[in-house]
């Protein structure tokens, strides 16, 4: 889905993927928080060893202490290096961003109906 993949990250004007050794998890918040542009992001999910794919035309790059509350990837630690700790693209990390729908209290709404008049019934509570 739209808020799924494998993560790329421009530095320095050239793509890195991410290598699962040195991620630190508190990097998926920063992540979805980057990609929504708010903290209104709930249980992001880290994925590792590739789950959307390797891209191998790509260097890859360690991200590590990350707090989480960092407005961009960029702005946690990053190591260019990563290659000589074996990091291989196989090791890829993928992220999924569940973003919060806000609703009022007993709203009531129809989704993914063929027309405005039929579908899944959601109420807020």
């Amino acid at each position: 889905n739209q808020y799924e993949g494998r993560v790329e990250v421009c530095v320095d004007g050239a793509w890195y993927t991410v290598c699962h050794d040195s991620y630190d998890t508190d990097a998926t918040q920063v992540i979805c928080n980057q990609i929504f542009g708010d903290q209104t992001v709930l249980q992001p999910a880290a994925f590792y060893s590739a789950p959307f794919g390797q891209n191998v035309e790509y260097n890859m790059l360690g991200v590590s202490s990350c707090l989480g509350s960092e407005e961009r990837l960029v702005d946690c630690s990053l190591n260019k290096n990563v290659y000589y700790q074996g990091c291989v693209h196989s090791e890829d990390i993928g992220v999924r961003c569940y973003k919060q729908s806000s609703c009022t209290y007993g709203d009531v709404r129809l989704v993914n109906g063929s027309s405005e008049r039929e579908g899944r019934v959601e109420v807020c509570i």
